[in-house]
This record gives structure tokens, sequence and C-alpha cells, in this order.
């Protein structure tokens, strides 16, 4: 995949966090390809929903893009720091 296959996808991913949480900004937006607790933080801040419930709708909005799934539930980072 090229650089401009992996921007496309980006641009079409963002769109559809865009649609779902539409008070995000586009800086707020930019924190999903990298920061995941900052952006889920976001998404809590404007849109009062729960940490794990952002992640849970971003992994469902990833997968139907097939777009990378970067979030991980709480459960499997706490199980990744144990091991």
């Amino acid at each position: 995949m090229n650089k401009e296959q992996i921007e496309g996808n980006w641009e079409q991913f963002k769109g559809k966090l865009r649609e779902t949480w539409g008070k995000l900004s586009d800086d707020d937006l930019a924190l999903a390809q990298g920061r995941a607790e900052q952006f889920f933080g976001k998404v809590k801040e404007k849109h009062g929903i729960a940490i794990e419930e952002a992640e849970r709708l971003y992994n469902q909005l990833a997968a139907a893009s097939n777009y990378k799934q970067v979030a991980k539930n709480s459960n499997e980072k706490n199980n990744e720091r144990a091991a």
C-alpha cells in the first residue's frame, strides 16, 4: 500500500469518525492517529460517553471501514502489562 492509499484510507475513516462524533474538531480527530487515550478522553469530554464505549464504537467503525484498529479496551491493556 502506498502513501496515497494510506492517506486516502485515513480520510475516509476520519469522515466516519466525524459522522459519529460531530462535536470533535480536526485537532481532536488527529489524535486518533496515534494517541488513543487522549482521543477517547476528548470523545468523553465532548459527547459525555464512557471511554470504554468510545473505544467500542471506534473499533466497530474501524472494522466496518477496514481501517487498522488501534484502540484497545482497558482489559487488553492490563493483560499486556501483566505479560
